[in-house]
């Protein structure tokens, strides 16, 4: 898949927490997933809403893309 399309079949979720370059989703039915960014300068934070594919191999999600900002993200 390649990373900088957005797949038609993602799902929205929001920033949570971060460990490194893992980032913890909450999704809209408030489940908590493991994701791992696309690539290595893609940056998203806690509070950011972001699009994301279940990546069934790793057992994570990928994100996709940060769509929106969180509310206390400077700018």
């Amino acid at each position: 898949m390649n990373s900088h399309a957005v797949s038609e079949d993602a799902l929205y979720g929001q920033v949570v927490a971060s460990h490194g370059r893992l980032l913890r989703v909450r999704d809209a039915s408030g489940m908590e997933l493991l994701a791992r960014p696309p690539r290595r300068r893609f940056q998203a934070v806690c509070g950011d809403r972001v699009r994301f594919v279940l990546d069934q191999q790793h057992d994570a999600a990928l994100l996709v893309a940060a769509d929106q900002p969180g509310e206390y993200r400077a700018a």
